[in-house]
């Protein structure tokens, strides 16, 4: 996924199964999903990364962001 993502705050904040670029093991969906950091443990730990950031994205030039 990262190689279509030109700006780095978006791939900071990106969530997807493939965030370590490998296959998944299988298994139960509950245990997948885990695996693959899409739980709601994890959507909230990055939920709350991203806000607590918040201030440092704001003050960061305009031009970072490219």
């Amino acid at each position: 996924m990262y190689n279509w993502i030109a700006d780095s705050d978006v791939k900071k904040s990106s969530m997807s199964s493939d965030w370590d670029n490998r296959w998944r093991t299988g298994g139960s969906v509950e245990e997948v999903v885990e695996e693959a950091h899409l739980s709601p443990e994890w959507i909230w730990q990055e939920i709350r990364r991203f806000a607590e950031a918040r201030a440092e994205r704001a003050s960061a030039p305009a031009s970072a962001a490219i």
